[in-house]
């Protein structure tokens, strides 16, 4: 699935025991996405994929309010 939005950062899934800081993606039509490589741990805020606040293209797998990317790219 390939998404457009802005990158920010966020808690989420606030209130539950997997609360934690994530990068997401704030992309009209699906709302905030939290974001984490294909290849890691979620619960764990991988490296900034592109500058806070930038327009990216994400590409990846949607599970529920989260895209794990396999690309990134600063549109």
């Amino acid at each position: 699935m390939l998404l457009r939005g802005r990158l920010t950062h966020a808690v989420v899934q606030r209130g539950t025991a997997s609360e934690h800081d994530s990068w997401v993606l704030d992309c009209p039509g699906h709302g905030r996405l939290a974001l984490s490589p294909l290849d890691a741990n979620p619960f764990e805020r991988a490296a900034l994929p592109a500058e806070a606040g930038a327009e990216v293209e994400a590409e990846g797998y949607l599970l529920g309010s989260e895209l794990r990317y396999v690309r990134v790219r600063v549109l």
